[in-house]
């Protein structure tokens, strides 16, 4: 599982595709997430299974309350009346973390 944090965000006229070259921002968070994806290239290079790697985000569930998501997030501030300000320099494609598992479990076609 990683993250598109793997991207820089500098592709502005198209979604980022699986093709796409990944440019991690200096961070690092987004730069372990990709030493992640290049340890699992390296590991299953050679291998005559399938494998993949699934980049998520804006994570959000129904379910678990540790952590505050981008949707509870904004539904708490506004429970309480304040104000939210949201990201208007980039395009979100948040992610259901509970739709995730059945997606592993059914499989994958590249494209």
């Amino acid at each position: 599982m990683s993250t598109d944090y793997v991207f820089n965000g500098r592709q502005k006229d198209r979604p980022y595709r699986e093709t796409d070259i990944a440019k991690p921002l200096n961070s690092w968070y987004s730069q372990t997430k990709r030493l992640g994806e290049i340890g699992i290239e390296k590991q299953f290079e050679n291998k005559e299974n399938g494998w993949a790697i699934v980049r998520i985000s804006f994570p959000y569930s129904d379910y678990y309350e540790r952590k505050l998501d981008v949707a509870r997030a904004i539904i708490a501030r506004l429970k309480k009346g304040e104000v939210y300000y949201g990201i208007t320099d980039q395009k979100i494609k948040p992610t259901t973390l509970m739709k995730l598992p059945r997606c592993k479990l059914g499989g994958f076609d590249k494209g």
